[in-house]
């Protein structure tokens, strides 16, 4: 009388598939949020690189260091000021460039980080 539904999932077969995509998201997300931070890094530590070779020029052209890097524009020796990625703000600081995020540092030399 009663025909048996083979068709869906029961709900054990659901609940099983949404543990699997917990745990997946449970690994997959610190993963992502660390890939990203130091991708984050990098970029701005190629800025800060970029920026500091801009501060260079500028003291070869006039003798001493902007003050700005609106400075740097306005000479045509950046185009535009360049943003920090993590929201951190650049600044000059006696002819050496800094960025007010954390770890966010000139890495000078051969690229070795130190």
């Amino acid at each position: 009388m009663f025909k048996k539904n083979e068709k869906g999932f029961t709900l054990v077969e659901a609940l099983i598939v949404v543990v699997i995509i917990g745990i997946i998201a449970a690994v997959a997300i610190p993963k992502y949020l660390d890939v990203k931070a130091e991708s984050e890094t990098k970029t701005c530590q190629g800025n800060l690189s970029i920026i500091q070779s801009a501060i260079e020029a500028y003291r070869a052209r006039n003798g001493e260091p902007p003050d700005t890097l609106q400075e740097l524009v306005d000479e045509g020796i950046l185009t535009v000021v360049p943003k920090c990625p993590a929201d951190g703000d650049y600044t000059i600081d006696d002819g050496i460039v800094d960025c007010d995020v954390e770890g966010h540092v000139l890495v000078s030399g051969t690229g070795t980080g130190s």
